[in-house]
């Protein structure tokens, strides 16, 4: 498995952000990266996008050949319904298909 760290100014936005639940949130990332890497047939990932908002992001190839966007980002009410309509089951992880574009 490829390692995929967390980007120092979304680790600094998230302690802002978040303060302890960011603590938490982080320590956890990468065993969150591996169960949704898992859940979601990601065998893949490329580095996360250059854009930092308060979510790692990063795109990625799924068991079957489509290439999507995996999506982590800390469970709070911004996000909880974000990915309802991508067809997630977790509230703080989907994806979507991705053309690269």
């Amino acid at each position: 498995m490829e390692p995929h760290e967390i980007h120092p100014v979304l680790e600094s936005r998230l302690h802002t952000a978040y303060g302890g639940l960011a603590r938490e949130w982080l320590a956890a990332f990468p065993a969150m990266l591996a169960r949704f890497r898992e859940q979601w047939d990601v065998v893949s990932l490329e580095p996360q996008f250059a854009y930092i908002g308060f979510a790692w992001v990063a795109p990625c190839v799924l068991r079957d050949g489509t290439r999507a966007v995996l999506k982590l980002a800390p469970p709070d009410k911004e996000f909880a319904n974000e990915g309802k309509g991508m067809g997630a089951v977790h509230p703080i992880s989907w994806y979507h298909n991705y053309d690269g574009g």
